[in-house]
């Protein structure tokens, strides 16, 4: 039942994120997501996601619950532009891209459990 709730909040936060995307043009090619990733104890991923600049884009990132996940956004020189580490498993950036470019989306897991995460752009 909580799986259910989890991914019924996700697909409302991807329907949000979609209809702002007509109004912001986000990531080049239209909004990026990747539903059901394994993430193992104390380690983290990257995603490479070029957005479009002038814009604002948004990142939302949702967790199954077991563990605590970070979201940290890095800009091409690896500037840290972003970050949002408050506890939980939900965590959302909106950042403003200056001209397009690729920034790194990383997604940290802090906890000593597997966690299973989605995550959206717009």
């Amino acid at each position: 039942m909580k799986t259910m709730q989890r991914m019924v909040g996700f697909a409302a936060i991807v329907a949000v994120m979609g209809a702002g995307s007509l109004a912001y043009a986000g990531a080049f090619g239209g909004p990026k997501w990747t539903v059901n990733q394994w993430l193992a104890p104390f380690t983290r991923i990257d995603y490479q996601i070029a957005f479009v600049g002038g814009q604002e884009a948004d990142i939302a990132l949702q967790g199954d619950g077991a563990t605590n996940l970070d979201l940290y956004v890095y800009d091409q020189f690896g500037n840290l532009v972003w970050h949002d580490t408050r506890y939980g498993d939900f965590c959302e950036a909106h950042i403003w891209v200056p001209y397009s470019q690729v920034y790194t989306v990383r997604v940290v897991n802090t906890g000593n459990l597997w966690n299973v995460f989605s995550l959206v752009t717009d």
